[in-house]
């Protein structure tokens, strides 16, 4: 296990507000904390404090993980990629299997981290707020909790944190509590716009994800068949109307987008909190035309039912969502597609097969789906079959992607994004990067992928990086599992246990409002005739623990609280498709509805220890085999 963590002492001031500093550390983690623990959810009194933090991240075998600062796209491998022969941080946004945290650029040493409650909807189903994750505590002058308001998250920058919430990589997540309400009003419509952005580019991926297999077999099919030889099921008409629907649902994501940015610049004019969204009235000409063009397509849908159409029948639909004329496989189009899987003497040619068969791509720059990439940018799906058919021969092309792409340089809502990053209050008077006071919790955004279909899992036991084969005893590519350790020498063994039984650990899509997953540490007796994966000792005055973090089953109270009901009935936190990456969030804080006065005590300085985060693969993954590495 990479381990660069060390020890600090903290100085715990006076005062009313005092806060408590957490630590996070993601895959393979190695986070040092102190924690002064006097705090409670329902009163204020000296806060515990956790401070000091080093972070790395690991994972094993072909299970690849970066870290994710703007899109799993944009992260690279290559020669020269590894910390070895340049900067940590540059090295930690390519593919690898250790992400190093411990540079002091990422800010961990800074935060104060107050307990806190994870922010869901009202049914408890998904967050209620892709950038204002947490719930913290309102007081009265009587020191009581009067109500519960929510944090936004904001990145780090050189050991600060400054910038709105949509950017990813290493974030707080708090307030300042130095701005005016007129800044704090700007603030909150921009992250009202981020949200409604992220909403509108996931809502674009996911018509892909859903019917861009069957659309993309639909036209590639039409473009390679004998003229009118081709037909289409009923199942393939009823996808061609649900994908219809769902580009409504989008075009209304995109609307949201538009008024959203209309909020933005009515509250920086007069610093109001009063402007809404729903108030809000857009013109768009672009709006318009696709808009159009989706009702129009929905019009053209067969109107009879039957189990066969001809291309006649549906032309007019398909070819406004997605244009097989304007259709290239590997930059070929279609038509030029089957002239090339047809050889000289008249038979398939093999070689051009293989060559379109490995890693075939498809993109779309005509219809409905290419007028969706103006607004949000260009967005693809991974990862299914695509039969093409020529001299009544098949050739099934695997792990295709399907990209719908725009010459639009930038998008028109990332051209927006660009220009609301820099608009403020009219009167504001603070600093352009104004930094979080007020730290509640930490978040780090890591991408994976595997090559192969897999579930990425919470790995609890210490195993190798790369090699699991029990002749691998290499200590540079250890991993430490996942579990925590503190010492402290001022907790009782009793309130050492109980403030570590408040720490979680959430995962969930980065910039949305899926939660994967919650991981707890594993404080449950254990059953009869078994001994504790955990352990408290005494000796002297100092007292240790360690325990296990696992994944947990949790349900969400009519309150809105995390209520944990033991260990999850396996590993996982989410799905892998080969070849694809995908983004995971890790959230950390104390549960405030946890903590109580009984579990601390009162002193300038607590316990300090290590949490490590360690991930795994469900299938057995083989890497290419490097001796030096096995040594």
């Amino acid at each position: 296990m990479t381990n660069n963590a060390k020890k600090r002492e903290v100085k715990m001031p006076g005062g009313l507000r005092q806060k408590l500093t957490a630590a996070i550390a993601m895959l393979l983690v190695s986070a040092i904390m102190l924690v002064s623990a006097t705090y409670a959810w329902f009163t204020l009194s000296t806060a515990p404090e956790v401070k000091g933090i080093s972070t790395s991240v690991g994972a094993n075998g072909s299970l690849e993980m970066a870290l994710l600062t703007k899109t799993v796209g944009d992260i690279k491998s290559g020669v020269g990629d590894s910390s070895a022969v340049q900067d940590v941080k540059l090295a930690n946004r390519t593919w690898g299997n250790l992400v190093d945290l411990s540079d002091e650029a990422y800010g961990f040493n800074a935060l104060t981290l107050n307990p806190a409650r994870l922010m869901f909807n009202e049914d408890g189903t998904a967050l209620k707020d892709a950038n204002m994750l947490l719930g913290t505590a309102d007081y009265g002058s009587d020191g009581r909790v009067s109500a519960i308001s929510s944090a936004r998250s904001m990145i780090s920058v050189a050991g600060s944190y400054a910038g709105e919430g949509d950017l990813y990589g290493v974030r707080a997540i708090g307030d300042n509590s130095a701005l005016s309400p007129e800044e704090v009003a700007v603030n909150k419509a921009k992250i009202t716009f981020n949200s409604s952005l992220e909403t509108a580019k996931s809502g674009a991926k996911s018509v892909l994800d859903m019917y861009g297999e069957q659309l993309a077999n639909i036209a590639v099919r039409h473009g390679t068949a004998d003229a009118g030889t081709d037909t289409y099921t009923k199942a393939e008409v009823n996808a061609i109307r649900d994908v219809i629907t769902a580009l409504e649902a989008e075009a209304a994501n995109i609307e949201t987008v538009l008024k959203a940015e209309a909020l933005v610049r009515a509250t920086v004019v007069d610093g109001s909190a009063d402007h809404t969204l729903e108030e809000q009235v857009v013109t768009n000409d672009k709006l318009t035309a696709l808009t159009t063009a989706i009702a129009t397509a929905k019009a053209a849908i067969p109107a009879a039912e039957k189990d066969s159409y001809t291309w006649t029948e549906i032309q007019p639909a398909l070819s406004a969502i997605i244009d097989p004329t304007g259709v290239t496989v590997n930059g070929t189009t279609i038509s030029d597609l089957k002239d090339n899987l047809i050889g000289e003497d008249g038979q398939i040619n093999s070689d051009y097969a293989l060559e379109i068969a490995t890693n075939p791509s498809v993109e779309t720059s005509e219809g409905i789906l290419a007028s969706v990439a103006e607004f949000t940018g260009n967005y693809k799906s991974i990862g299914f079959s695509l039969p093409v058919t020529a001299m009544g021969m098949s050739v099934t092309l695997k792990n295709a992607t399907l990209a719908a792409t725009t010459t639009a340089n930038p998008a028109v809502l990332m051209g927006i994004a660009a220009d609301i990053v820099n608009l403020k209050y009219e009167g504001e008077t603070s600093s352009d990067n104004a930094v979080i006071s007020d730290n509640y919790g930490y978040a780090v955004d890591l991408a994976f992928r595997s090559n192969t279909n897999t579930n990425l899992q919470l790995q609890t036991d210490g195993v190798q990086r790369i090699y699991n084969d029990a002749t691998v005893v290499n200590p540079d590519t250890q991993g430490g599992g996942s579990k925590m350790t503190f010492t402290s020498t001022v907790l009782t063994e009793a309130q050492m246990k109980a403030l570590m039984g408040a720490i979680r650990v959430v995962f969930t899509v980065p910039g949305g409002t899926e939660v994967y997953g919650v991981a707890t540490l594993d404080l449950a007796a254990p059953a009869e005739g078994t001994e504790p994966t955990y352990s408290f000792t005494t000796t002297g005055s100092t007292v240790t623990g360690t325990a296990n973090l696992v994944m947990s089953k949790y349900t969400v109270d009519a309150d809105g609280k995390i209520v944990v009901a033991g260990k999850a009935d396996n590993d996982t936190i989410t799905t892998l498709n080969q070849g694809e990456a995908k983004g995971v969030t890790a959230i950390v804080y104390l549960d405030g509805d946890i903590v109580d006065n009984s579990m601390v005590a009162n002193a300038s300085n607590s316990m300090a220890g290590s949490l490590n985060l360690q991930f795994s693969s469900s299938e057995q993954l083989t890497p290419m085999n490097y001796t030096p590495l096995k040594k």
